[in-house]
C-alpha cells in the first residue's frame, strides 16, 4: 500500500507543477498572439495605452488564485489558463503564456 500512496503523491506533484506560474496565474476568455483588429479593440476598450502592451495578451482574464467571490472558476475550454507578467485593468493582461 505505501507504494500506491507514493505513486499518488508523485502524480499529484507532477500535476500541480505542470500548471505552476512564475508570474500571475489567470483564466482568460481570449488570447491574442499579436496585433489584430480584435486585440486593438480590446485594448482600447480596456483604456490601456497600446505602448504598454507586450504580446501575447489575454482578454477577459480573472485570477485563478483567490478569484473574486462572484466567480466559480473552472477555466475550461474555450477559456485558457495563462501565466501573465501583468494583469491590467478591465480583465486585460499582457506578456502571457498559455498553459497547456
Amino acid at each position: 500500500m505505501p507504494s500506491l500512496v507514493r505513486t499518488l503523491a508523485v502524480a499529484l506533484l507532477v500535476t500541480s507543477t505542470a500548471y505552476a506560474c512564475d508570474s500571475i496565474p489567470l483564466c482568460c476568455a481570449t488570447m491574442y498572439d499579436g496585433p489584430s483588429p480584435e486585440a486593438t479593440q480590446a485594448i482600447q476598450k480596456a483604456g490601456v495605452p497600446s505602448s504598454d502592451i507586450v504580446y501575447p495578451i489575454g482578454v477577459g482574464c480573472i485570477p485563478t488564485e483567490n478569484p473574486p467571490a462572484t466567480y466559480i472558476l473552472t477555466c475550461n475550454s474555450p477559456d485558457t489558463k495563462a501565466c501573465c507578467d501583468s494583469s491590467l485593468q478591465n480583465g486585460l493582461a499582457y506578456n502571457c503564456t498559455a498553459m497547456n
